[in-house]
């Protein structure tokens, strides 16, 4: 004979944390539990302010000497692509990009309008497996010429009096940003060249640190964990964001329960320890309760 429990958005207490109350104090020294089924949607973050995993800083040429730029990412799941964009409109908003002005409108020419042109950039190399940084050679205003800068102004900045001046990426060793894009702390690219500079990284990056959740449960013992408590691990199985991941286990594993318990507390727990932040809490989580194996 078995017992379910089911634990919803209803019981929750945080974004990490659910408690459901049991109909009175219950002795479960004699039962043990498992996960029946459980639904999750996927929507934790993969850089967070929690992470500690969300800035990183730019040195720009400009008129003579560099400007500093830090960029902090909001709290959010990102993908190289999308990380890419919010920088580069970052740069924007400062005024550190070059605008096409010849003809905006087509309207006298019919030239074809040109698309912004940003200090830097990143993207995937996806055959080495790698995060390229790329900085361009910064022209100088008698440089907005062709056949690379004709009909371009500055954003806003003011432009390098010096030839070839190009922006490099800073990675503090106190933020682990570089475990993302796989490279370590320290500062890239060099301040002067006549070309455009491509660094590759040199660590795997690692674009989502959350690899897998642990459920742990407040009523059970897993003597054979380092989490006494755990119940359960599962990943996003190639979920995109927002997605319902289905978690529930091909069959049922059974943990001995203990203690006497009103209220049992079941929460989510990323690889590290750290708890998760569900964005969504709306999850579907049946456990079966039964009395233990005497055989066993």
């Amino acid at each position: 004979m078995s017992f379910p429990i089911v634990i919803n958005q209803t019981h929750a207490q945080n974004n990490f944390t659910f408690k459901a109350d049991l109909q009175s104090n219950i002795d479960l020294n004699d039962y043990e539990v498992s996960l029946g089924t459980g639904y999750v949607y996927y929507s934790w973050y993969n850089i967070s302010a929690a992470l500690n995993n969300n800035s990183f800083s730019l040195t720009i040429p400009t008129d003579g000497t560099t400007a500093s730029i830090t960029i902090t990412l909001p709290d959010g799941a990102y993908n190289i692509s999308t990380l890419n964009a919010y920088m580069q409109a970052q740069l924007k908003a400062a005024g550190y990009y070059l605008r096409y002005a010849g003809d905006a409108q087509n309207i006298n020419t019919g030239e074809i309008r040109q698309a912004d042109i940003y200090p830097c950039t990143f993207q995937v190399n996806p055959q080495s497996y790698s995060i390229q940084f790329i900085s361009i050679p910064l022209p100088r205003i008698a440089d907005l010429i062709a056949p690379t800068f004709n009909g371009y102004v500055t954003g806003g900045f003011t432009l390098p009096t010096s030839a070839n001046q190009c922006t490099r990426l800073v990675i503090a060793s106190t933020n682990a940003f570089n475990s993302i894009i796989g490279y370590a702390a320290g500062t890239f690219c060099t301040a002067t060249s006549a070309t455009t500079q491509t660094i590759e990284s040199t660590l795997v990056p690692n674009i989502n640190p959350i690899a897998a959740v642990e459920m742990r449960l407040s009523c059970i013992y897993n003597k054979f964990s380092q989490s006494s408590q755990l119940l359960h691990v599962f990943n996003n199985k190639n979920a995109k964001l927002g997605e319902l991941i289905d978690i529930s286990p091909i069959q049922l594993s059974f943990i001995p329960c203990t203690g006497q318990h009103r209220s049992i507390t079941l929460q989510f727990f990323d690889q590290s320890g750290r708890p998760l932040n569900l964005i969504d809490n709306n999850i579907i989580i049946k456990l079966v309760f039964k009395k233990k194996d005497i055989r066993d």
